[in-house]
């Protein structure tokens, strides 16, 4: 049993603003729930249990970001929203992967490998 006078000569207990502090800042890059299916719903589920546990900063980039006005309206555009929405995820990841030590990519397969997780790739490596 613990004494008052041996409390004093104790480790202080770990807090999760600590291990917040020393934890690597991690990006989850996949589909958002706008795409409904397996990834969109296995990277909301991960991203919320880590940031209930709070013990590791995580914050999520989608591949698919949903763009505001007009732009948005590129979007319902077949082969032009290709080109807006890769553009702007590929702007959002050149200003959040600097911030990051760790980058946790959801990919697929055929096309969609090349259009998401390759650029989260060569990011990352550039920085």
């Amino acid at each position: 049993m613990d004494s008052p006078a041996d409390s004093e000569t104790q480790q202080p207990a770990v807090t999760s603003e600590r291990v917040a502090a020393s934890s690597p800042r991690v990006l989850m890059i996949g589909p958002s729930l706008r795409i409904l299916g397996g990834q969109a719903v296995q990277a909301a589920a991960l991203f919320r249990c880590l940031r209930e546990e709070g013990a590791i900063p995580v914050s999520f980039l989608a591949v698919n970001p949903q763009l505001p006005g007009w732009l948005g309206r590129l979007q319902q555009i077949r082969y032009v929203r290709t080109i807006v929405t890769s553009m702007a995820y590929i702007a959002a990841l050149l200003a959040r992967v600097p911030g990051c030590d760790v980058l946790h990519v959801f990919s697929a397969s055929y096309w969609s490998f090349v259009l998401a997780p390759t650029p989260a790739i060569v990011a990352g490596r550039l920085f």
